[in-house]
């Protein structure tokens, strides 16, 4: 059905056809009659039935390597439905040795790590200014640009006009005394269906260096330096007080703050990060290459003569 490699052509791995080339199969794998059913034959099993407990599943892989037995015994093994088995079980074994077994976090070169370090969505995680994580619960006034918003004059008329309104709204918040970001938002919910419409919340995260002027924060994305300056030093999971921004009244609420921390690649604690958070991310990018190279080094082309020839029916069990 599709061929790869050189003018040769692509020779697909058979399955045993003796009961003996069978045993010995299973020998080099590490199954024996005193081990009939290997970690790795579990761990399979697993994936593909979750929730199963292994006296299960272990009775499952006995009564394959039975079934396998029969189908070999009675000359079945070139069977379509055998062959796929068989090669797709060689394939995931290939690639649980090359990808899950042999693939580990130490086993990445050091340079894929450091190129990793140096992205702009990664390196944040480890040279960042305080970081805040915050819920921010605000009337809105004006969505255009920060000195074009404080020379409107309807804007500023909405501002005084929804001052009462965000006050009133603090001191509800505030009696509730929510120190769950979830409770809060369901109270905003609340409000929102009680009388206040215009009400909005929104969870964001942003840095900022308070050693600097405000105009010098041009690293990152910069917000109001009223809100900056409401959160400095604010207490986690506590509403604050009403503060007002170029573009409206905020309530905010600080789910988790990070101080400022300035590591260089090459530090014993970044590549234990790297390695604890990335490396499922980093996996994924070498599988992917793995397979790109492969289909451009494999030079795979599709077989249609073959393919004509399958009975379809019969592979996929659909008439």
């Amino acid at each position: 059905m599709a061929s790869c490699g050189g003018g040769e052509g692509f020779v697909a791995a058979l399955p045993p056809a003796e009961p003996e080339a069978l045993s010995q199969w299973w020998s080099r794998g590490g199954i024996s009659a005193e081990n009939p059913v290997t970690d790795q034959d579990l761990d399979v099993m697993r994936s593909l039935h979750p929730g199963e407990s292994d006296e299960v599943l272990k009775e499952k892989i006995r009564l394959r390597r039975l079934l396998s037995r029969l189908a070999v015994e009675r000359g079945l093994a070139e069977e379509p439905e055998v062959t796929l088995t068989f090669r797709r079980a060689l394939a995931r074994a290939f690639l649980r040795n090359r990808f899950e077994v042999e693939l580990t976090p130490d086993s990445v070169p050091l340079k894929a790590w450091e190129d990793l370090y140096w992205e702009k969505s990664v390196r944040p995680h480890f040279d960042h200014w305080d970081v805040f994580f915050v819920l921010d619960i605000r009337f809105i006034c004006c969505k255009g640009a920060a000195e074009s918003c404080a020379r409107d004059e309807v804007v500023q008329r909405c501002m005084a006009e929804t001052e009462p309104d965000i006050r009133e709204v603090h001191r509800i918040l505030e009696a509730r005394n929510p120190t769950d970001p979830e409770v809060l938002k369901k109270s905003v919910e609340e409000l929102q269906m009680a009388g206040y419409p215009g009400l909005r919340k929104e969870e964001y995260s942003f840095q900022y260096d308070f050693t600097r002027p405000h105009e010098k924060q041009t690293e990152y994305n910069l917000v109001n330096r009223n809100v900056a300056q409401a959160v400095k030093d604010a207490p986690l999971n506590k509403v604050l007080a009403p503060v007002r921004s170029n573009f409206g009244w905020h309530i905010l609420f600080v789910k988790e703050f990070r101080p400022a921390e300035h590591l260089a690649f090459g530090t014993p604690e970044v590549l234990e990060r790297l390695q604890e958070r990335f490396f499922e991310l980093v996996r994924g990018r070498i599988v992917q290459q793995y397979l790109v190279e492969t289909f451009k080094e494999g030079r795979i082309r599709v077989d249609r003569d073959a393919l004509r020839e399958v009975d379809w029916s019969r592979i996929s069990g659909i008439e």
